[in-house]
């Protein structure tokens, strides 16, 4: 399964990388949103982890575009907004707030098509 994570804090990338990898997952981890959507026009992801808040494309944004890129796309925003609260208002399919479980991540990783569901 190939997983983009793109967060602009690079602790928050590593965590995120070494769980996946560690699972057998195929991870590229972006630090901006654009560099994110750039890679998802030419390769399809099976999975998108996107941050909430970061600078230039905030989690909102690149999730909208990645609808238009890949529309079937299971998308999961991490965030430590607690005000989002409405999933499908914001384009994605499940909201996870921070600190994320590790094990949570590494759950929907072995099913994201149940987040489309």
């Amino acid at each position: 399964m190939t997983i983009l994570v793109v967060d602009d804090e690079q602790d928050v990338l590593d965590m995120f990388v070494d769980a996946l990898e560690g699972e057998g997952h195929a991870v590229r981890a972006f630090a901006s949103g654009g560099l994110a959507l750039d890679a998802l026009a030419t390769t399809p992801a099976d999975l998108l982890l996107v941050d909430r808040q970061m600078p230039e494309l905030d989690g909102f944004e690149v999730a909208r575009r990645a609808r238009v890129l890949q529309p079937h796309l299971p998308i999961v925003m991490v965030t430590g907004d607690h005000t989002v609260r409405d999933p499908k208002a914001t384009a994605v399919d499940r909201v996870l707030y921070k600190p994320v479980s590790i094990a949570e991540i590494v759950a929907l990783a072995q099913s994201p098509a149940r987040l489309r569901a």
